[in-house]
């Protein structure tokens, strides 16, 4: 593919970032720093989340032999997002994850993102001491986890002072002794709604937290914005739209 400033893919990308385009770039100052963004983008996450439900019946979610359309997935989001509130949970409180990939894992992402909380995605290869430290940096009020992995910390998970709740998908798979130690994740699921949470999100609120791989120390937490999620998402789309045109272009 040519380089240069001429070839198909950069001309797509002028044409699809320009004035009054579908990916408009313009410079704003973003916390005192002059940045380039889009013009035209969401404000938060939850704004997704809107927009995804609008597609209905269309399958958004597989996980083995679960299959959510998109109404059903956000409709069991809005249930939990419920749910975590009537513990208390609300903007700015961290919703720890600990876990496989799994249904409840993108479920408890979205339901914690509506609220304004903070996601905490902690590494599923961790041992006992990295996981209660990632908990304790954090300052988790929640935790969600798989059997597997919270039965690391279960008998130490009282070490997490700001821990309220732990609630784990395949409870029954636990063994016996650590079952006392946590809640099934059912008692979190709440009753499907179609009606998102109602919280002030501004594009600068932190929204995940994931922790760096500690090579050479600690791992620490980074700490990512809706902004920065957001644009994230905008950048793939452009770019792939620009593939796209560029391989229309040559067909």
């Amino acid at each position: 593919m040519p380089r240069g400033s001429d070839s198909p893919f950069r001309r797509a990308v002028a044409d699809l970032t320009g004035p009054g385009s579908r990916f408009e770039i313009t410079d704003e100052i973003v916390r005192g720093v002059p940045m380039k963004v889009f013009a035209r983008r969401m404000g938060s996450l939850p704004e997704i989340a809107r927009k995804a439900i609008e597609r209905g019946d269309r399958l958004a979610v597989v996980s083995g032999a679960q299959r959510l359309s998109y109404a059903e997935l956000f409709r069991s989001v809005n249930g939990v997002s419920r749910a975590l509130a009537a513990l208390g949970v609300g903007k700015g409180d961290r919703v720890a994850v600990l876990s496989a990939n799994r249904l409840e894992w993108v479920v408890v992402f979205w339901a914690a993102i509506d609220l304004g909380a903070v996601v905490v995605g902690l590494n599923g290869w961790w041992t006992a001491d990295e996981i209660l430290y990632g908990l304790q940096d954090s300052g988790a009020k929640v935790l969600v986890a798989d059997a597997r992995r919270f039965a690391r910390v279960a008998e130490r998970i009282g070490e997490s002072p700001d821990l309220d709740r732990v609630f784990v998908a395949d409870h029954a798979s636990l063994d016996e002794a650590h079952r006392t130690a946590a809640e099934p994740f059912d008692h979190l699921r709440g009753e499907p709604a179609d009606e998102f949470p109602v919280v002030e999100i501004a594009e600068d609120d932190p929204a995940v937290i994931l922790y760096t791989s500690g090579t050479t120390g600690r791992a620490k937490g980074a700490v990512a914005t809706h902004r920065s999620w957001i644009a994230s998402i905008d950048n793939a789309s452009a770019l792939t739209a620009a593939a796209s045109s560029t391989l229309k272009e040559k067909s």
